[in-house]
């Protein structure tokens, strides 16, 4: 009964519609992605089933920040924006840190992913279905971990060149090193795992 309509990402977070609680009004968020607004239709139900007054909530969802390393988006110095969302790397974290990233205006698209915590199948298939959403949007990815080839050939699958894809190993300075290298102002790098 209660949905959102016309998503859109906005300054580090989201914007949208809320329709079904009276006149459609307008809800501005520090959070983006599905998921998250899924959460403020939920909280705005709430609301209006405990009689607040839609614009006061409406006024608390906007100043609600996302929780560290969860989706959490910094300007960085040189002009290009993180969105660290490197807390954990369950299957489902993956796909909604990569669907809500991909929504994001930005130059260019860098990704930085570490392996899926306990994947739901073999390893390597799940890796190959992350590389796949990823070569749809990013420009460059930096994969951190052992066995992450799946991921590339994944990407490759999906139309990202192979040169573009780059495997660092275990260690975290290569991925430093190459983003201190590559990032520029207006690109978004996202941090997940």
């Amino acid at each position: 009964d209660v949905r959102a309509t016309g998503l859109r990402p906005r300054d580090g977070g989201s914007e949208f519609e809320v329709c079904g609680l009276g006149e459609p009004r307008t809800v501005r968020t520090l959070l983006f992605g599905d998921h998250n607004a899924h959460a403020a239709l939920a909280a705005l139900t709430a609301a209006s089933i405990e009689g607040i007054d839609l614009g006061r909530a409406i006024a608390r969802i906007a100043e609600v920040a996302p929780e560290a390393s969860r989706l959490e988006t910094l300007a960085l110095a040189n002009g290009a924006t993180l969105v660290d969302d490197s807390y954990k790397a369950s299957l489902e974290s993956v796909f909604a840190a990569l669907d809500a990233f991909a929504g994001l205006c930005a130059t260019r698209k860098l990704v930085v992913l570490g392996p899926v915590e306990d994947p739901p199948g073999p390893p390597g298939d799940v890796h190959r279905e992350v590389g796949r959403r990823i070569g749809r949007f990013a420009d460059l990815v930096v994969c951190v971990g052992e066995r992450m080839t799946a991921v590339r050939a994944g990407a490759v699958e999906s139309g990202l060149p192979q040169e573009a894809i780059h495997l660092v190993g275990s260690r975290l300075e290569p991925a430093v090193a190459l983003l201190r290298a590559t990032l520029r102002p207006g690109d978004a790098v996202l941090i997940k795992g």
